[in-house]
């Protein structure tokens, strides 16, 4: 038994030597994972229509658009977020750099001057700070990063920036009051703002003329103070002059002013703290947006309510009545629901299958039908599709669409060629296309020849052997470029 061990021990070391002896093989892994890399990838679009006066469409213009228009600025980008203030927009990039443009004259773009911009142009004063969350008001902006922390910018009446004074900030000031706390979202009305923290509590600044700031007085608070008796919060909305906020539970709280019925109380008293909107009881709400003078809340069961002003029937329900009670839009049952925008007297709401309705006052385009009259009930946007994200400004608005584009592939991802040109094979390549078309092969800056150096079938590459046979010793890279999706690449040793 003992020489048996001792013979196997033996020959174990000998293989050992042996493969000690041999040349190592070298492996390279394909710049793109087959296995990391998913089947499709995400680009978006931002589209935006209505009022185009000091450049807030970001056309390069200040022309109205009548219907949807696509910011060309954004193609190749990733868009996150959208806003739409009074006079100007911000987005959002999957890379957390914030673009501005439209009205500068209060600093509300973040560019450090008080100048319009009729094209998207990035507020360089965030860099380096990964923004996760903005929001446009009147004439000011909020910007949330990921640490929690918020910034504003723009006009500073009545201390709606925050920063204890009514000074205009024409850069991002990061708001001390703060420091310390979490913030989670952020929302910017008419001359106020609301911060909702980690812990669910709400903190609120700006303008408290008519209660909107829930401290149980009509006074402007110049830096954060928190809302007493709110707890549990999981949203909040920041209208004309009138708040919302929506709690864990699904409850809803309103504050401000109710003189056309918007905070859903039954009557049009005004309230300096939040109360809650018994008429929901029972209902579970999801969502909700604050406009002009008017409300939307969004239900669990992707059902819409509207209440308050509805003089150019921006509440949907095809009169001019004044709704002080939520009543759910019936135009729009036939729907799921799954986000609300309200601007300053019109509606915008976004279905399941993203596809965008829109009712109110359209004299400036803001409801993107193609022309200006009012729509007294939801209509339907011709020629959007694939909306993910929604905002109503002043008098424009912006929608942001997700196309998903299905990736090509290629196996394998590497391949040898022999040293020896006499004895040079074909490379056969296996192409996936998804839909797709092979638009090109490049090694670095120049293109393969088609019918010299490879040829295509529309399920296989062949890379001619003459071709390899040119290729000098060491490896390279053969990148694979198709109609749409990501470029796939093939290393070649």
């Amino acid at each position: 038994m003992r020489s048996w061990k001792r013979c196997i021990s033996l020959l174990a070391a000998l293989l050992l030597l042996l493969s000690s002896l041999l040349p190592a093989v070298p492996h390279v892994h394909a710049a793109d994972d087959p296995v990391k890399l998913p089947d499709e990838e995400v680009r978006t679009y931002v589209y935006s229509f209505g009022a185009g006066g000091k450049g807030r469409l970001g056309h390069g213009d200040f022309n109205n658009q009548m219907s949807p228009k696509q910011i060309e600025y954004f193609r190749g980008h990733k868009v996150k977020a959208i806003a739409a203030g009074s006079e100007h927009t911000l987005v959002l990039t999957e890379a957390g750099e914030v673009y501005s443009f439209g009205r500068g004259g209060y600093g509300q773009l973040g560019h450090g001057d008080n100048e319009d911009q009729s094209l998207p142009k990035k507020v360089e004063a965030l860099a380096g700070i990964k923004v996760k969350a903005i929001a446009a008001g009147d004439h000011y902006s909020l910007v949330l990063t990921e640490a929690g922390e918020v910034y504003s910018f723009g006009y500073g009446l009545t201390g709606r920036l925050g920063h204890g004074d009514d000074e205009n900030q024409s850069l991002p000031k990061k708001i001390e009051g703060l420091t310390g706390i979490i913030v989670k979202a952020i929302a910017a009305g008419g001359g106020h703002s609301l911060v909702l923290t980690e812990a669910g509590e709400v903190y609120s600044f700006g303008s408290g003329s008519l209660g909107q700031l829930g401290h149980g007085r009509d006074a402007h608070q110049r830096s954060p103070r928190q809302i007493a008796g709110l707890s549990d919060v999981k949203a909040i909305a920041a209208g004309g002059l009138h708040s919302l906020v929506v709690t864990e539970a699904g409850e809803v709280y309103s504050y401000g002013s109710g003189y056309y019925g918007q905070l859903g109380h039954g009557d049009t008293m005004n309230q300096s703290l939040p109360k809650k909107m018994e008429a929901l009881t029972g209902i579970e709400v999801k969502a909700i947006a604050a406009g002009g003078m008017h409300s939307l809340v969004l239900t669990e069961a992707g059902e819409v309510y509207s209440f308050g002003n509805s003089y150019h029937s921006q509440l949907g329900h095809g009169s001019r009545l004044n709704e002080p009670i939520p009543k759910k839009i019936e135009g729009l049952t036939e729907n799921i629901v799954k986000e609300i925008a309200a601007g300053n007297e019109y509606s915008l709401v976004l279905t399941e299958t993203g596809e965008v309705y829109s009712f109110g006052l359209g004299d400036s385009g803001q409801l993107g039908h193609g022309d200006g009259r009012i729509k007294p009930v939801p209509e339907k946007i011709q020629g959007l599709s694939k909306v993910s994200v929604i905002a109503a400004g002043l008098t424009h608005s912006l929608v942001l669409v997700e196309e998903i584009i299905p990736n090509s592939s290629i196996a394998p991802h590497e391949a040898t060629f022999d040293k020896n040109p006499a004895e040079q094979q074909d490379v056969v390549v296996s192409l996936t296309l998804n839909g797709n078309e092979l638009t090109g092969i490049w090694n670095g800056p120049a293109q393969l020849a088609a019918g010299v150096d490879y040829e295509e079938d529309g399920s296989t590459v062949t890379l001619a052997k003459l071709f390899l046979a040119k290729l000098p010793v060491g490896t390279m890279t053969l990148e694979f470029r198709f109609t749409a999706g990501k470029a796939r690449t093939l290393d070649i040793m």
